[in-house]
């Protein structure tokens, strides 16, 4: 019996059936190129393509085919990625610091301006002008109902106007009335101004005045100053009520023995004013004196005191009678000592010895 082949779905000779026979597969061919073999592997992440080129002619790839690179997507680097991405946009740093910098500069010229403004401000509010000073003082002065406006706007323009005498004298001119303390300055400085005009019967008039109606008043020491000249009593006077006035200090410095009969400037300054200039000559030629004038012991002990005090202890332990010296006077030269040579030293601290053991108290 011959044999039958049977076909799709058909039996054979002996009547059992069989299954179609499966065809075979003809074998893919290699990929055309890396981006096809790439795709065949799996999914991959998407890469940022350049944009599509058109060469004039086709490139070969790896295997020697021929690459259309029209068609073709190619993966970019990734430092053409930033170099691409920093040519379209401004780094977030970048954009933050340029706000940061401008933010600082606007604000540190906002501050200057309102403190420049401030200044100006305060300096109108608190300092008036020169010439719109002098104009309210004027108008004060011509015009105001109230004298002691009238007196304080003179003494104020006068005080400004020093270098002319003659404008001082007309502001000054009846500003003396009443019991104030303003109006012995009145007269006072009217007095000054009227001896630099020399007008000297005037300022004695003036300064007499002065005296006998404010006999208390600090104004009245420069009376009896310029009065003494002629007056000694008023310098005897002056050195009595007022002895640290500079009336009275500059008046001790100029007497002369043969006025008071003695040395009481010089004593008057040792007590009241060493350190006024010219203080230190006038206690040494007292103590130098060995005249009709010489000093006695109790005032040399004044006079060696003062010196110790001005720093010469060889002029005081000169100054010294003989004899010990007071605890004050000890005490003063011993200090004096103590911050001379070695050999000063020595003595100040053996003279403080001696003293502590002579005053215990």
């Amino acid at each position: 019996m011959p044999r039958v082949i049977a076909s799709d779905g058909e039996t054979s000779r002996d009547g059992s059936a069989q299954d179609p026979p499966r065809r075979r597969e003809a074998p893919r061919s290699s990929p055309a190129s890396p981006a096809v073999a790439t795709a065949s592997a799996g999914p991959r992440p998407a890469k940022r393509c350049r944009p599509a080129r058109a060469p004039a002619s086709a490139a070969s790839g790896q295997d020697g085919q021929r690459i259309d690179w029209t068609t073709s997507p190619v993966p970019m680097a990734e430092d053409d990625q930033n170099a691409s991405s920093s040519d379209r946009h401004v780094p977030a740093g970048s954009r933050r610091g340029a706000v940061l910098l401008l933010g600082t500069a606007a604000g540190a010229l906002t501050v200057t301006w309102f403190g420049q403004q401030w200044i100006q401000q305060w300096y109108r509010a608190n300092t008036a002008s020169s010439t719109t000073e002098s104009r309210q003082l004027w108008k004060r002065y011509r015009w105001s109902i109230d004298p002691q406006q009238r007196r304080d706007a003179a003494l104020r323009m006068a005080a400004r106007e020093r270098d002319d005498a003659t404008g001082m004298a007309r502001l000054l001119a009846g500003q003396g009335w009443g019991n104030a303390p303003l109006a012995a300055i009145s007269l006072e400085l009217a007095a000054e101004t009227a001896t630099d005009l020399g007008r000297q019967k005037q300022a004695t008039d003036l300064w007499r005045s002065l005296l006998k109606r404010f006999p208390e008043s600090a104004s009245s020491a420069w009376a009896r100053r310029r009065l003494g000249a002629s007056e000694p009593d008023l310098l005897i006077e002056l050195l009595e009520r007022q002895p640290r006035h500079p009336a009275a200090l500059s008046a001790a410095e100029a007497i002369d023995p043969e006025q008071t009969e003695g040395h009481q400037g010089a004593l008057h300054l040792a007590r009241w004013g060493v350190t006024w200039p010219g203080a230190a000559g006038r206690l040494r030629d007292a103590c130098e004196d060995q005249g009709q004038w010489a000093p006695d012991d109790k005032a040399r002990q004044h006079l060696a005191r003062g010196l110790a005090q001005l720093g010469d202890a060889d002029a005081a332990e000169d100054c010294l009678p003989e004899g010990a010296s007071d605890p004050e006077t000890a005490l003063a030269i011993g200090r004096t000592l103590l911050r001379g040579n070695r050999e000063q030293g020595s003595r100040g601290e053996r003279l403080l010895l001696n003293l502590t053991r002579e005053h215990p108290r």
